[in-house]
């Protein structure tokens, strides 16, 4: 367990998530709009 807290706990894992997390959502709103 004191890795997987280490894990969550480093800003490298936030900071990649969170690009991953806009990257998604600009592709899924693109999507979304394409089919409209």
């Amino acid at each position: 367990m004191p890795l997987l807290q280490k894990i969550f706990l480093s800003e490298d894992f936030w900071s990649s998530f969170v690009q991953i997390s806009r990257y998604i959502d600009k592709k899924v709103r693109f999507v979304a709009f394409s089919y409209q």
